[in-house]
């Protein structure tokens, strides 16, 4: 039997020992015959190499994928410097970072895709005032974006012993748009279940009530994202941003059995609430900060103290504090461009990575065009050895590329 990497796994081989799932879940049995659909769960739950019987060496494997030529390799180290901005590629993490983004995007043009298209600033003149301060931002914000009523009446329902399955479906079940993105999620990569979730109750049973409250938050400010509209920022590829965010957090939280994935799935969705709070209340500011930042090639985190007097994970902290929400995911949005800060630097620490990746990778547009390093002690907070990095992104691509479908078309 041989160890081999999954890109060169195939349709008839025979696993030689059982697979398991970094999370400790049983994924497949020993002797089980690889088909499609094997393959597919072994992609999505970002499983990196599985022993293979009969076959002494890598030979009977399908061939690497030959390397990208010099043009398509300098033409994609330039696009990813310049997603990195004056961030300095300073240590290892960054450096490492650095070399997988150019490859990234490497590949892509190898396989006949184009890079993304440059993003350009708004047209942005002075604010003809100043902005509101934090709390007069809250106070308006809060008025778009309020907490999520269905959420209240499911933390309520869940504080009553009685609570049932049956109960929490009746109550999301009231609100059609939201048990429909419900069921869609539960079916998406995101958790590879090989059958179809084709009912609320079953959907709530295999998430569980903790997870159900966490994801009808996130889900109910998602929905309620999509019918803003606004100028200065393409809301849909805001929250591209968020749900790959999201989906990165969960999957960097498979390798760490004391951080819940579901918890940091929801953190890295809302994680730029605040910067939706200065989207509605004050865009003309939001847009002379946007233009700044790009044309000095600085992340926008950087300079929005400078227009407004704090940064969007300071208002989104508050935002989620003035929502009554659990520390346990208002700390790391707080704290997620600072983790060294938080009360939990781990948690904030694999938020402040899992931002840094999906913009890295061009998943959405968050209004940044450069990206926020993680420093290496955000990186070492996590205890994983870079070589973790490549599979996270790999694994990355395939989910969210089918959440992306499920939840947004």
């Amino acid at each position: 039997m041989t160890r081999i990497n999954t890109k060169e796994l195939a349709a008839g081989m025979r696993l030689a020992e059982d697979v398991v799932g970094s999370n400790g879940r049983l994924l497949m049995l020993k002797d089980t015959e690889l088909d499609a659909k094997h393959l597919r769960i072994l992609n999505v739950w970002g499983v990196s190499e599985v022993e293979i019987a009969g076959s002494d060496s890598e030979q009977d494997a399908p061939a690497r994928h030959a390397p990208a030529d010099p043009e398509i390799l300098a033409a994609s180290e330039r696009f990813a410097l310049d997603i990195f901005g004056k961030a300095a590629a300073s240590g290892e993490f960054a450096a490492e970072l650095l070399r997988l983004t150019a490859s990234w995007f490497a590949a892509k043009l190898q396989n006949g895709e184009p890079l993304p298209p440059r993003i350009s600033p708004p047209p942005a003149l002075p604010p003809a005032k100043p902005p509101p301060n934090l709390e007069k931002m809250l106070a308006k914000g809060g008025k778009i974006i309020a907490c999520p009523d269905v959420y209240l009446r499911i933390n309520e329902a869940l504080k009553k012993p009685n609570c049932s399955v049956a109960h929490l479906a009746d109550i999301v079940g009231k609100d059609i748009g939201l048990s429909a993105k419900l069921l869609q999620l539960v079916n998406s990569p995101i958790y590879g279940y090989s059958m179809k979730v084709d009912s609320l109750l079953r959907g709530i049973t295999i998430l569980g009530f903790k997870e159900l409250s966490q994801l009808v938050l996130g889900l109910s400010v998602f929905n309620r994202f999509l019918g803003i509209r606004a100028d200065v920022l393409n809301v849909r590829e805001f929250l591209k941003h968020g749900l790959s965010c999201g989906i990165l957090a969960r999957i960097l939280a498979s390798h760490r059995p004391d951080l819940p994935e579901e918890r940091f799935f929801i953190a890295g969705l809302l994680h730029d609430v605040g910067r939706m709070a200065m989207l509605t209340v004050a865009p003309a500011h939001l847009a002379a900060a946007m233009a700044k930042a790009s044309r000095e090639g600085l992340p926008l985190c950087a300079v929005e103290m400078e227009f407004f007097g704090f940064t969007h994970a300071e208002a989104g902290g508050a935002l989620l504090a003035q929502w009554k929400l659990p520390p346990e995911l208002e700390d790391p949005i707080r704290h997620h461009h600072e983790p060294a800060a938080a009360q939990d630097p781990a948690g904030a620490s694999l938020l402040c990575v899992a931002d840094c990746l999906a913009t890295a990778m061009r998943f959405g547009f968050s209004g940044s065009a450069h990206l926020a390093l993680a420093d290496n002690a955000a990186w070492e907070r996590l205890g994983q050895p870079l070589g973790v990095l490549e599979s996270v992104m790999n694994q990355a691509q395939r989910q969210v590329e089918g959440a992306l479908q499920s939840l947004m078309g």
